[in-house]
């Protein structure tokens, strides 16, 4: 049999099936819409098709659908074809008992709020003009596109480089950027660690070590054979620091091993002989939280969306000291729970680095615990995020970086950021940032 042209696909499925004429109003005149928004939901139907099924009580009474069915009704007018309709069969004793129904399912429990949409959309690489058939009563548009896509926001935020195809760097490769230092090498090596640092000691230490098997780019035989580099880099940095210095550690358990990475790495610093002194919680502002693990919950487990991570830190026998010139921002930030949106997804795909953390969780480190021109080891600096926030808080940073495409992206972003001169291997060379 020949289809129509017109035809609009169903892209879900039911307990069984029913033509659209077949089914009946519950809801009455409870609730109204604009012809705008009808507008809108038609677009929206032609574009992705019939999405969710009806849900009906009593064979036939729409409980949740009217919006669709009246626009679909308006399309079948006008020529457009469907095949029968997806019914979810909702059970209710009485008539009475099915209106309440239908207000649980139309009542709003959530809101979505502008932090939250703006962290969904990078996620998932929405455009602000993806959002104009799409009807969001919580969110202001002009508002939120004043306050997430106007100029000076988007000024603000930095344009991370891809890694390269063929990076530049080869390891052993040693960078010079500005007052800073990059060497291509292993954090986990006492004389890579030694080479970096050149005779110089550090008072601060900002990182976010990998993760335990968690991330593409790491990965370890065992959980022991991980915790034993840990403790390398941690002996390696009580070698090369000085007092009074603060250790950062940023880290995360593994709830899906069930290993508490952070109580493992702590009591690794203990037993070097660091001090601990608080537990920062990161608190990832605007996070997308419907992953699987929370999605239990509607299975009566509770597995909490984790929304938060913590930073360790560790200290000697003297508490370092910051800039009393930044202690306005500083009372910004005087509670131990950190806001901070963590980096969008999209950035974080385009450099194949799934797990940087934000130039902002760096920076309230630094002057949380440093001074001007404190030189600071960063063993594990990934994308650069550390380097970065060192470089605009006015202190120094000695990077280390095992992968070479992340060196180049390091020195790129500095370049960018700058302007200024690359020394590699003692040579000044001339830096294209690619792309």
């Amino acid at each position: 049999m020949k289809r129509n042209n017109k035809q609009i696909p169903v892209h879900c499925k039911g307990n069984r099936y029913l033509p659209f004429d077949k089914l009946k109003t519950f809801q009455g005149t409870l609730k109204e819409m604009s012809e705008a928004n009808a507008g809108k939901l038609k677009v929206s139907i032609l574009k992705y098709g019939w999405v969710a099924p009806i849900f009906v009580w009593n064979k036939n009474e729409i409980l949740d659908g009217h919006g669709r069915l009246l626009v679909l009704g308006e399309l079948l007018k006008e020529g457009y074809a469907i095949d029968d309709l997806p019914i979810v069969d909702i059970e209710a004793k009485t008539k009475k008992e099915a209106a309440e129904i239908l207000l649980a399912i139309n009542s709003k429990y959530q809101t979505i709020t502008g932090d939250g949409l703006y962290q969904f959309m990078n996620e998932m690489d929405l455009k602000i003009e993806d959002l104009s058939i799409f009807e969001l009563p919580d969110i202001d548009f002009k508002e939120f596109e004043a306050e997430f896509f106007s100029e000076a926001t988007e000024a603000e935020e930095e344009e991370i480089p891809e890694v390269p195809a063929e990076p530049k760097t080869i390891k052993g490769d040693i960078y010079i950027l500005g007052s800073h230092r990059l060497l291509c090498g292993d954090s986990t090596n006492h004389e890579d660690v030694e080479r970096l640092m050149d005779g110089k000691k550090a008072n601060l230490v900002i990182t976010s070590p990998p993760y335990f098997n968690q991330r593409e780019y790491s990965f370890w035989e065992s959980y022991e054979a991980f915790l034993k580099d840990m403790e390398k880099v941690i002996l390696n940095i009580k070698n090369i620091v000085r007092e009074p210095f603060a250790i950062c550690w940023n880290t995360g358990d593994s709830v899906t091993d069930r290993l508490d990475i952070p109580a493992d790495e702590s009591a690794l610093f203990t037993k070097a002989g660091f001090l601990y002194r608080d537990k920062l919680a990161w608190i990832k502002a605007g996070a997308v939280l419907s992953i699987p693990r929370n999605g239990h919950i509607g299975m009566g487990r509770y597995f909490p969306a984790l929304a938060w991570e913590p930073v360790l830190v560790f200290t000697g026998e003297k508490h370092p000291e910051f800039e009393l010139s930044d202690i306005s921002e500083v009372n910004g930030f005087f509670k131990n729970v950190w806001e901070i949106n963590q980096v969008v997804g999209s950035e974080q795909k385009k450099i194949g680095h799934t797990a940087l953390f934000p130039v902002e969780l760096a920076r309230r480190c630094f002057l949380a615990y440093s001074k001007k021109n404190t030189i600071c080891y960063e063993p594990f600096c990934g994308g650069g995020t550390t380097l970065m926030a060192a470089e605009k808080t006015g202190r120094i940073c000695y990077g280390m970086e095992l992968d070479p495409g992340y060196c180049d992206v390091i020195v790129s972003r500095y370049v960018n950021l700058t302007g200024g001169a690359v020394v590699l291997n003692n040579k000044k060379v001339k830096w294209e940032v690619d792309g």
